[in-house]
């Protein structure tokens, strides 16, 4: 009768490797939320004239006094247009906004929400071209 030789199934040095590499993986996470996250302001403007800036870190709901039909809502990092009295409602259906750069426009009302943040450039070229 013959025996065959039956190799394990992980060996002393695959374990060794797969513990290393999840201790790795752990080490970047934490590292990764260890940094403190970017504060991220938005501004609104009426006119083309800030009006108010806002933290986009905590959460809330508030009307402008220059336009009281127009309500916004900060929630989870982002903001948007809630309810406006223009007839379209583009700007309610642009819907939340959270990134450095990005805008919502309610051009009957003349109002508009800018992301801004450490990363963004606003006088940067939107395209380079040669």
């Amino acid at each position: 009768m013959r025996r065959e030789f039956t190799r394990p199934v992980f060996r002393r040095t695959d374990f060794l490797v797969i513990l290393g590499i999840i201790i790795l993986v752990g080490i970047i996470v934490a590292y990764n939320n260890a940094r403190p996250s970017p504060r991220v302001l938005c501004e609104i403007l009426v006119n083309n004239t800030v009006v108010r800036t806002v933290d986009l870190l905590s959460d809330a709901q508030f009307l402008l006094p220059e336009h009281e039909a127009i309500r916004f809502s900060v929630k989870n990092g982002a903001i948007a247009f809630v309810e406006s009295d223009c007839p379209d409602k583009v700007c309610v259906h642009t819907g939340y906004i959270s990134k450095p750069g990005q805008a919502a426009v309610c051009l009957p009302n003349r109002v508009a929400v800018r992301i801004s943040g450490a990363t963004v450039d606003l006088n940067a070229p939107d395209v380079v071209t040669q």
